[in-house]
């Protein structure tokens, strides 16, 4: 039976090469990259630093700028890290470079991975089973790895997430301990208590972005599961839609 584990991109851990990964950013990149991809969105091109985004912005014409520092918008840049600002008017069939504080660091994280799925709460189910598929076909486990809080603390949103996709792959795998208490935390608190009185959650809420903190409670509003395929996120779907 597969396992499943976390991680945490602030304790410096990285997955295995036998380990799909599910790379959890709840506050907010992974829940803006499934938004983008859910409303039709060519692909989401990762960069890690401000000046790596703009340089690639010169090799994909057309491509549209997403991102933040610091939670607010980056200047230049034609999207902020929201995922309300994200509309199938603006992203549909477009290319999108984006970078963020954390969840390219966490990305990184996960390059020995043989599969790697983005998940938000948005897609908790789609992109559960999804890794659950390749790491039953291929003889893998299942890692999470969560992109935490610059400040080294662990990020209670991602946590959720994790508990989430734990209950979802219950009794179709094995979870390890501190999967199991990721469960006990979100079947105590439930979603909406546990994002929105995270660190960053209130953060996001006292900075004016109250409105992008509900919106990544929303479960399973989106089928789109992200995979990252040559440096590159695209959408995929369940083998069922």
């Amino acid at each position: 039976m597969v396992r499943v584990n976390l991680k945490w991109r602030t304790d410096n851990e990285t997955t295995d090469e036998n380990e799909v990964a599910v790379v959890a950013d709840v506050l907010r990149a992974s829940t803006s990259i499934t938004a983008a991809l859910g409303m039709g969105a060519k692909c989401v091109i990762p960069a890690i630093e401000v000046g790596d985004a703009f340089n690639l912005a010169k090799r994909y014409e057309g491509a549209l700028l997403m991102g933040e520092r610091r939670s607010i918008k980056i200047g230049g840049f034609d999207l902020g890290n929201s995922p309300l600002e994200i509309t199938e008017e603006k992203v549909h069939r477009r290319e999108i470079i984006f970078t963020s504080t954390n969840f390219p660091k966490a990305l990184m994280a996960t390059h020995k991975s043989p599969n790697i799925i983005v998940g938000s709460l948005l897609n908790v189910t789609a992109a559960s089973e999804t890794a659950c598929r390749l790491a039953q076909e291929n003889g893998y486990d299942i890692c999470f790895m969560l992109a935490g809080d610059p400040s080294g603390v662990h990020a209670k949103e991602d946590l959720a997430f994790a508990g989430v996709s734990g209950m979802v792959l219950k009794g179709k795998s094995n979870l390890d301990e501190r999967v199991k208490e990721a469960v006990e935390f979100v079947d105590k608190n439930g979603i909406e208590k546990c994002v929105k009185e995270s660190i960053h959650g209130k953060e996001l809420a006292d900075s004016g972005f109250a409105e992008d903190v509900e919106f990544a409670c929303k479960k399973d509003i989106f089928d789109v599961v992200p995979m990252v395929k040559e440096n590159r996120i695209i959408s995929s779907y369940p083998a069922n839609h």
